[in-house]
């Protein structure tokens, strides 16, 4: 149970390791980027992106303190990186295995 604010309102719980979200936009706009490609059809470019930018927040994670990473802390460290690594693969693999070869 948390403890009244000094107005008498209760305060919001938050994450401790998670004040602020800080590089976690950086990984967001990276992906949004790819996003973008895949909507104009530039479909290699969007899985290179994608896939980049979750190997860049894998990165991040694992170069980071918790409070510089923000928003890329969910679990432990290493279940982080090893989940976003494996979320690239799965990107990056589903990506290269599209045919994009124009039908006619």
């Amino acid at each position: 149970m948390s403890t009244p604010a000094p107005s008498g309102r209760r305060s919001e719980p938050r994450p401790p390791a998670v004040g602020r979200l800080a590089l976690w936009w950086l990984v967001a706009a990276a992906f949004a980027a790819g996003v973008l490609w895949a909507v104009t059809d530039h479909m290699l470019r969007a899985t290179v992106t994608m896939g980049a930018s979750l190997v860049l927040g894998a990165v991040l994670r694992l170069t980071l303190p918790a409070r510089a990473a923000g928003g890329l802390v969910t679990r432990g460290r290493a279940f982080d990186v090893i989940f976003l690594v494996l979320l690239a693969a799965a990107v990056l693999a589903a990506g290269f295995a599209l045919d994009l070869r124009a039908r006619v």
